[in-house]
């Protein structure tokens, strides 16, 4: 919907595009962000002659049907020097192995789920150098990480309910939920 457009905007990129394939989320953007978006699905086909010095991948890479394109298709499109900022779901993570199958991360929308190591193996074998793979913490509130979690509706609801009349389900709770983010450059020269 545009909104990493501002963010990059105000940390000082002057040029600014966004990918998007949902034709909804594109008409759903801040009106100021609408015409920088394309919609579609990222290729370096489709950003034309563009390169750019930065690319970042939110929650995405788990959708992709072939993760191995996909990111060498970000590294064509980046300038010599530039990097890629990647967050996504970390199979590998605590949450995932303590909730095994009932976690919210397998899903049938989540085509590959990754890891540390596949994060550092695929983005290397791609051409990228410095890929620095790390946990990302995730501060959301207390209803929120509620609704996430395994259990009836019946049994959720009334406690959710209690978290509201109490006025503490948006109490923003801190955690590595199990989410890792991904930095990495295109060298700057082959």
């Amino acid at each position: 919907n545009g909104f990493m457009l501002g963010v990059a905007q105000k940390l000082g990129f002057e040029h600014v595009y966004g990918i998007e394939p949902s034709a909804d989320a594109v008409s759903k953007a801040h009106p100021a962000h609408r015409g920088s978006l394309i919609k579609g699905m990222f290729s370096s086909n489709l950003t034309g002659e563009n390169r750019f010095d930065a690319i970042t991948c939110f929650q995405t890479l788990d959708h992709i049907v072939d993760p191995v394109t996909f990111v060498r298709e970000c590294f064509a499109a980046l300038k010599p020097g530039g990097a890629v900022l990647f967050i996504n779901h970390n199979i590998a993570s605590l949450p995932a192995r303590i909730l095994g199958e009932r976690c919210p991360m397998i899903d049938i929308e989540h085509t590959y789920l990754h890891t540390k190591n596949t994060m550092q193996q695929l983005f290397e074998e791609s051409g990228f150098t410095d890929v620095r793979v790390f946990s990302v913490r995730n501060d959301y509130p207390l209803s929120y990480w509620l609704h996430l979690m395994p259990g009836s509706k019946k049994l959720k609801q009334p406690v959710m309910k209690g978290l509201k009349i109490m006025g503490i389900g948006k109490i923003i709770l801190p955690l590595y939920a199990g989410n890792l983010g991904l930095l990495a450059r295109k060298p700057h020269s082959p």
